[in-house]
């Protein structure tokens, strides 16, 4: 008896899945992002009954509401019994004299929609919003099931996160890295100035504190990472070819040791 109730009772619909691509500024942001869906809502003038007023809804004659019906066949091995849905009322146990003159008798309206999305800052890829009634129908006047939009951030030209770090590489001369300089480095906030020491390797990583990620849940803030990319000339004017063997010789003259031959004392 338990279960025939709960069979033709209200039952919520099932959940709808979809995948939204944002960029990676949208990401950083945030956005409201509106998107166009087939929905089925319930009907608004029968309230999901599908009937023309609630006197017009009684109880099925055939499965006396219970929204099934049960068989016999009698065989030589003895009787079967078997259990169906109620193919006068589809299981819900009610019939309808007079149905609803919006819906048909459906009790829901089919449309297409528009929905207001709202992205959070701080989101990543593989993380999912939920739209609340968006879904699948429900049966028997249950609920429309939910809509979950699973995000997919594009990759950016430059910029690449990490959690709520940002890194970002950016090409430096030789003589830069050897001297030092001052350069503006973008950030997903606008330029930044970045102090380049004397000495600067290759490869070496500098720290822009606050230039990250806002954290979903508002605890904190990541930040960027700036990585140094030594670029070497491959062509040379005839002046700046003169003045590196100037160097070479400066360096030669007051005995100071190569970076290979350094590298070679190592294998004696």
């Amino acid at each position: 008896g338990g279960s025939r109730a709960r069979s033709n009772g209200p039952r919520k619909g099932q959940d709808r899945y979809m995948q939204m691509k944002i960029s990676f500024m949208d990401a950083i942001f945030g956005k409201t992002e509106t998107i166009t869906i087939d929905v089925d809502e319930q009907c608004s003038q029968c309230m999901g009954t599908g009937a023309h007023s609630k006197d017009d809804v009684t109880i099925c004659p055939t499965c006396h509401g219970s929204g099934t019906v049960v068989t016999q066949q009698r065989t030589p091995f003895g009787v079967f019994q078997s259990q169906s849905v109620c193919p006068d009322c589809g299981g819900t146990g009610k019939k309808i004299r007079k149905k609803c003159s919006k819906c048909g008798g459906k009790g829901y309206e089919h449309k297409r929609v528009s929905v207001d999305v709202k992205i959070p800052a701080g989101i990543q890829s593989g993380q999912q919003l939920r739209v609340s009634g968006k879904g699948e129908r429900g049966a028997n006047g249950g609920s429309n099931g939910d809509l979950y939009i699973e995000i997919m951030v594009m990759k950016h030209d430059y910029f690449v996160r990490d959690g709520r770090n940002i890194y970002i590489t950016i090409p430096i001369s030789s003589v830069d890295a050897t001297l030092g300089c001052s350069v503006d480095v973008p950030t997903v906030y606008g330029d930044v100035e970045l102090t380049i020491p004397s000495g600067t390797q290759n490869g070496q990583q500098f720290r822009l504190k606050g230039k990250g990620v806002k954290d979903l849940r508002g605890s904190g803030q990541g930040d960027q990472l700036v990585e140094v990319k030594i670029e070497i000339p491959k062509k040379l004017s005839g002046e700046e070819k003169e003045m590196y063997e100037k160097l070479r010789k400066l360096q030669a003259k007051g005995g100071k040791e190569s970076v290979f031959d350094k590298f070679k004392k190592a294998f004696k």
